[in-house]
């Protein structure tokens, strides 16, 4: 599709002075419009994507095939296990509860971990559920997702976070949220969170994958370190480094 635009846009000031442009598609909450392909398709897509723009497609595919060894190790330790149901968080606030992940790329990353979303989420990108069906539907684990805007309420989980701050910013939500310590994830002392950025950016899926797995198959999964997956990718791949902890527990 054709970009419309005046002669004044920006896409036109920047084509007259010789800047290439690129468009990625836009992901949307309506069901006839969730894409088709998987998170880690879409990663492959763009790695490709970027290692032809910037001349490095070796490194690219070399990204590619070092996700694709990580994630079978993984799919290893969760073969044959019952998933786990899981209230995945995609907006963890304080004073606006309870948007939950939906079965696209959030729940599809899920998946891979030996996870899956709560029986009553349908919508493919995220759906806000009331906190009486939070209480009331039995899951084992809760996911909280944070960043470096503790103003905002959000647990700070991040790069280059203490992670004693997010361990205490996920306590403040358990805490501060009406009626939240009776979740049944909670009550099981199994409450984690994660930086958004392991979703958000699709070369760090993998970091989310390999932790939400420790988390939810921890007898299965021990072996599974997504520190040193992390270290590999700040040594071999990254333009710089990508400093942890990038997740939490209470």
């Amino acid at each position: 599709m054709t970009p419309q635009g005046d002669e004044n846009s920006l896409l036109q000031r920047l084509q007259k002075i010789g800047i290439p442009v690129v468009f990625s598609d836009a992901s949307s909450n309506a069901a006839d419009e969730a894409r088709a392909s998987g998170p880690v398709d879409a990663m492959k897509a763009s790695m490709r994507m970027w290692g032809t723009l910037l001349g490095a497609s070796g490194k690219a595919e070399a990204y590619i095939t070092f996700v694709e060894r990580e994630l079978a190790g993984i799919a290893t330790c969760v073969s044959g296990a019952k998933p786990v149901t899981t209230y995945l968080e995609v907006q963890s606030t304080l004073d606006d509860c309870c948007w939950a992940a939906g079965r696209k790329n959030w729940g599809e990353l899920l998946t891979l971990a030996g996870g899956q979303p709560l029986p009553g989420v349908v919508a493919p990108w995220f759906e806000k559920l009331s906190l009486e069906y939070l209480l009331a539907t039995p899951h084992e684990v809760y996911i909280a997702s944070g960043g470096g805007w503790a103003s905002g309420g959000r647990p700070p989980i991040g790069p280059g976070i203490d992670a004693e701050l997010g361990r205490e910013g996920l306590q403040r939500l358990i805490e501060g949220r009406p009626s939240f310590e009776h979740l049944p994830s909670v009550r099981s002392k199994r409450v984690y969170g994660i930086w958004t950025g392991l979703i958000t950016n699709l070369p760090l899926n993998v970091l989310f994958i390999a932790q939400a797995a420790r988390w939810l198959h921890p007898d299965r999964c021990a072996d599974i370190d997504p520190t040193a997956i992390l270290d590999t990718i700040n040594r071999d791949f990254a333009a710089f480094p990508i400093k942890g902890p990038l997740w939490a527990a209470i």
